[in-house]
C-alpha cells in the first residue's frame, strides 16, 4: 500500500541556523506541527493514514521538500523534524520506532512538501 500527498505552501526552514529564544523556538515548532496536520486534513488523506497505521507493517516515509533554494542534508533533516513528529503522532507511533524508516529529498520549485508513505515487509 502506498500513499502520496502534497502540502502546498508548507515552508521548511533550516532550524539549525536559526538563533531563537527557547520560547520562540517552541512556538515555531508547535506552529509547524499544526500546519502539517492542517495540510494532511486539506489533502483529505486522514482516513488513509489511519488505515496505514492499523497495518502491522513497516512504513518507509519520504519527505521531499520543494523550495527555490536547497538546504544541505543535515539542515534538511533538522528542518523536517516537526513534520516528522507530526506524521508519527498522526500514525500513533513514536518517530524513533523501528516501524518507520525516514528518507529526505528536495526539489527546486515553489514552497511545499511532498509526502510518500509505502508499506514494506
Amino acid at each position: 500500500m502506498t500513499l502520496e500527498f502534497t502540502i502546498p505552501g508548507l515552508r521548511v526552514v533550516s532550524a539549525a541556523n536559526l538563533r531563537e529564544h527557547w520560547r520562540a523556538r517552541a512556538a515555531r515548532v508547535r506552529k509547524e506541527r499544526h500546519n502539517f496536520a492542517l495540510g494532511v486534513l486539506a489533502a483529505g488523506v486522514g482516513d488513509q493514514l489511519r488505515e496505514m497505521a492499523k497495518l502491522n507493517r513497516r512504513l518507509e516515509v519520504t519527505f521531499t521538500r520543494r523550495s527555490p533554494r536547497r538546504l544541505d542534508d543535515d539542515n534538511l533533516a533538522s528542518g523536517l523534524k516537526a513534520a516528522r513528529d507530526a506524521l508519527a503522532a498522526l500514525l500513533g507511533v513514536d518517530d524513533g520506532s523501528d516501524r518507520l524508516c525516514w528518507h529526505y529529498d528536495q526539489q527546486k520549485g515553489p514552497a511545499g512538501l511532498l509526502v510518500r508513505l509505502e508499506g514494506i515487509g
